[in-house]
């Protein structure tokens, strides 16, 4: 699969989270004590695609070191590796050092819909992205053999 929708699919999977952790956060802003959860997606993504680009061309082959038992190995990054980073690794961090109310919580609903929002615009342009990449490969797809 191409390293472009990989990239995309993270983007798309971490966007989620995020979501997830800003509605979580909407849900306890009135909750005493409740910190406010963020999930840091973008540096993930980054970090996947200088990966790629390091890693784009190397090649190696390795052998198998036990005869009877054939070993599955990558010999490029494109061929077993659809999606190295998990959804798992996309860590939610709790900001416990402020509160802005009386009651220890430190959510404040217009930062969180302004984060949603943002978040959002991300999400939607990253699915268009992905939409359109798919859309180009059906047409080699189809009209290839013309």
């Amino acid at each position: 699969m191409d390293s472009t929708i990989n990239l995309l699919q993270i983007g798309l999977d971490g966007a989620k989270k995020r979501q997830e952790a800003i509605s979580n956060n909407i849900a306890n802003v009135d909750t005493p004590d409740y910190k406010r959860k963020d999930v840091d997606f973008l540096s993930v993504l980054k970090k996947e695609k200088a990966a790629n680009d390091n890693n784009q061309n190397s090649f190696s082959v390795s052998q198998p070191t036990r005869p009877n038992r054939p070993e599955m190995t990558m010999t490029n990054n494109k061929h077993l590796n659809s999606l190295r980073t998990k959804q798992s690794e996309f860590s939610f961090n709790t900001e416990k050092n402020t509160k802005y109310r009386n009651d220890k919580n430190n959510v404040d609903i217009d930062t969180e819909m302004a984060e949603m929002a943002k978040t959002n615009l991300y999400y939607r342009t990253l699915a268009q992205r992905i939409s359109s990449k798919f859309s180009s490969l059906n047409d080699v797809i189809s009209k290839g053999g013309s």
